[in-house]
């Protein structure tokens, strides 16, 4: 049982894969225009 009284409910493998993959997703983007940003100051 949940804090809220509600029972737990597993969200299976493929939502824990799909939360995965976005946040690999999104620290790739953040990683690129990181480095975008510093090679621009380079030229």
């Amino acid at each position: 049982m949940l804090t809220k009284g509600e029972e737990y409910t597993d969200q299976g493998q493929g939502y824990y894969e799909e939360r995965y993959r976005e946040r690999v997703l999104r620290q790739l983007n953040q990683r690129a225009m990181y480095e975008n940003r510093h090679d621009a100051r380079g030229r």
